[in-house]
Parts: structure tokens; sequence; C-alpha cells
């Protein structure tokens, strides 16, 4: 054997997949035969694994790991060492499966090694970035670990106070103060927390805390008796950062999940129009998330509030029928439903086999059918669209600008000047991406 003070990684003589193949009958006798520092390395060598791009190479570490967790006593003896690699590959991985994987390796080492975790935690982990701050993310969503772990880190404030010392940095400290609220919420306290964010923001200390709500708000009591809460968190659905606007979104999410129909009526009306921005968000699960309470909203709709959500969920008609054409399927899906949704709020019958056919044309044909004055509307919702990331999203846009032009007669209207500014902005895109005879069709009308 090697020294085991020299710790670079063992040098296996056959890929990672080969390697649990071959010992996965025979894992009792490797557990006995590798001394403990080796057997970290094998278990490192399985996270990095995953930074890899062998998807086959992904599930071979995947199953490597589900083995060492069942013997965490024998193979995550070295804490630290499993925390920073565990850190090092979220910075670089994206897969769901290996990060779900991961986040469950954190798990068992809350719930196995509490001291060592926070430890480990508290010196490489420092919550200041995305990845760190995912990581103590983990500690609060985890139920199943929040209790150990966050015992033994109350714990060590209360020496850190008794020894005047400074172990924790002020975002630690913030977010053991964000647990302690959320572990017996307050009402008076979380406004707090949220007031004192508002006059002095920082993104670490904002993650945490939407963290640690959204979770509270897990509880059905807790997210009925705590709406009150929603107006100081609708502001960051329109955050620059995008780990931001997801954890505001759930927090809506988990309210409106739990509440009665009249109170996510209300609700409703309220949210509505600060969903529609995120239809065109650049990430795809907050465009699905984010259509998809908007749908969930407009069925809750009862008595006046179906009425004063009429005009609003008509702004939605342009961008979720032309999100029906996303290549993320997800996102199509529950475009389809959010618009079949907004015909129901409009009392449209008449649109819900188009929709369900995905029939575009005929879908616009009826939208002009119900009020030919929204063209020009219809016209400057879809033109940024035409420069949407997604060729099947430009394509429609382009399908249903050519359709619209094409179907005014009245050469007064100012759809001839829109229009020109499709033909202008057609003539940049490649012709590949162009369908067949859309120029002609607008240059003619």
């Amino acid at each position: 054997m090697s020294d085991p003070t020299n710790r670079g990684h063992l040098q296996l003589p056959f890929t990672l997949l080969q390697w649990y193949c071959f010992v996965s009958a025979q894992i009792k006798a490797l557990e006995t035969y590798f001394t403990p520092w080796e057997k970290t390395d094998i278990v490192l060598s399985a996270i990095e694994a995953m930074r890899d791009s062998e998807a086959f190479d992904h599930q071979a570490a995947r199953n490597f790991l589900d083995v060492a967790m069942r013997s965490p006593e024998l193979w995550l003896t070295d804490v630290l060492s499993i925390v920073q690699g565990i850190r090092a590959c979220l910075e670089h991985t994206s897969p769901a499966s290996d990060v779900q994987s991961l986040h469950t390796l954190l798990g068992v080492l809350a719930r196995e090694s509490p001291s060592e975790l926070l430890c480990s935690m508290l010196t490489s982990v420092a919550p200041h970035d995305s990845t760190s701050l995912a990581m103590w993310d983990v500690m609060y969503s985890q139920n199943n670990i929040r209790s150990k772990f966050w015992t033994e880190l109350q714990g060590s404030i209360h020496s850190q106070e008794q020894q005047d010392c400074e172990l924790f940095s002020p975002t630690v400290l913030y977010a053991i103060r964000v647990y302690k609220v959320m572990l017996n919420p307050i009402d008076t306290e979380i406004l707090e927390l949220l007031q004192e964010n508002k006059m002095s923001p920082k993104l670490e200390c904002l993650s945490l805390l939407l963290a640690g709500l959204s979770t509270t708000l897990e509880s059905p009591e807790k997210a009925r008796r705590l709406q009150f809460l929603l107006p100081d968190v609708v502001e960051h659905l329109q955050h620059p950062d995008k780990a931001i606007r997801m954890k505001a979104l759930r927090v809506f999410q988990n309210v409106v999940h739990h509440t009665e129909s009249k109170e996510a009526s209300s609700i409703a009306v309220q949210l509505s129009e600060r969903l529609l921005p995120l239809f065109d968000d650049e990430c795809s699960e907050l465009r699905e998330c984010s259509i998809h309470l908007f749908e969930h909203l407009l069925e809750s709709l009862v008595g006046r509030d179906k009425k004063r959500m009429k005009k609003k969920a008509r702004r939605g008609l342009v961008p979720l029928l032309l999100h029906m054409n996303e290549q993320t399927q997800s996102v199509a899906q529950v475009s389809r439903k959010a618009l079949l949704a907004v015909a129901g709020i409009l009392q449209w019958g008449e649109l819900k086999k188009p929709i369900q056919a995905q029939h575009l044309w005929e879908i616009a044909e009826l939208l002009l059918a119900k009020d030919r004055s929204k063209a020009e509307e219809y016209l400057q919702q879809s033109l940024p669209y035409l420069k949407d990331p997604q060729a099947t999203m430009r394509e429609a846009a382009i399908r249903f600008i050519a359709f619209l032009a094409v179907a005014m007669v009245d050469p007064e209207c100012s759809i001839r000047c829109l229009a020109d500014q499709t033909v202008l902005v057609l003539r940049v895109l490649s012709p590949q991406r162009r369908p067949r005879g859309i120029l002609r069709m607008l240059c003619c009308h």
C-alpha cells in the first residue's frame, strides 16, 4: 500500500464502471480490505466521475454512492474531504439525478456525523455563492436531517458566545437566525427579517431567507397563517438573480397549494400580473413553474374575481399561444393547459378544440373574430418572440404575425407599419430559419 499521508487519488487499473460491477458482489470483503483513507479516495473518485461527460459512468458513480451510504461508518469517515468533493462537483454537475444523489449524501452525513458536517460546512462552505447556498438550502429542506444538524449548530453558537470567539461569519449567523425563526415562526420576526433585507439587501441572506420561508410554508397551517407576507415577497419575482426568482416563486406555490379556493382567488388577482414576465424567463424551469401557477390561479377563481381577472387573463393569450411551440415539451404542455384555462375564464369555448389540436392559425382566426381591434396589441406582444433563442418559437411568431397582417383589410390600420417592422426583422434572420413565402406574403400586403 502507498503511504496514507500521500493523499493522491487511488489509481485504479480499470474504469469506475468496471470497478463497480466487479466489487458489487464482494463489497463486504472490500470494506474490510481497504484502509479508511483508501475508502475515502474511492468515494471521492465516484463523486468526481459525475463531472465527466460519460453518462454511463454517472450511473455507476450513483450506484456506488448508494452502496457507500448504506455503510456510512465504513465509507464516509472523512467528512471534510467528502464535503469539499461534493461542493466541487456541484459547481459543474447539472443532471438532476446527480444533484439529487449528492444532496442525499449530504443528508446521510448530517444524520450520521452532524458535528463533523457542521465543522466542514462552516470552514469550507460559507454561504456566499450559488453552490454554497444550494448546500445550505439542503440543510433547510431535508426535514429528516434538521434536528441533529441544527442542534449541533446551536450548541456551537452557545459555545462561541461563552468563549467570545469569531468562529462564524455574519452570513452563517444569519442562516442560523433564519432557521430559529422558521422552526417556530412568529409573524413579527419573519416580517422583521424581510424588512431588514429590503433595507440592506444581500443576495446570500435573501436566498437563505426565501429558502427557509419556502420550507416553512410547506405546512398547510403555516401557509394559511402567513399569507400576509406575500406582498413583501412578490417583488422578488423580478429579481436579477434567477435562483432568487425561483425561490420566491416556490413561496407562492406553497401558499397557493395550501389555501382554500376563496383565498387563492384573492391571491390570483394580485399575483397574476407579476407572473406574466416569468413566462419568458431564460430558465425553462421558471417558465414552466410560473405558467403552471398561473393556470392553477385561474382555475381557483370564484365570484367577482373571475370578472376582475378577465383583462389580465387576456394578456396571457399571445405568450401562452407561442409557448405552446416550445422545444421544452413540459413547458409546451403546461402552456396549452394554461391557455385552456384562459379560454375558460373568458368563456370562449370555441377556442378549446383548436388549442387542444395546437392549430395556431385557427386560434389566431378566432382571436381576431372575437375582437379585431386587438390585432395591433397582439402584434406588439408577438414581435419580441422573433428574436427568441428557440427556432420553434421564432417560427410560431412569424406565422402568427403573418396571419394577422394578411387578415387585416383596413389599409389605414397601423398593422401595416407593424408588418413592415416584421419584414425588417425577418430579413436579418437566416433563410434556413425563415418559413418559405412569409416575406412575400407580408411584402405584398
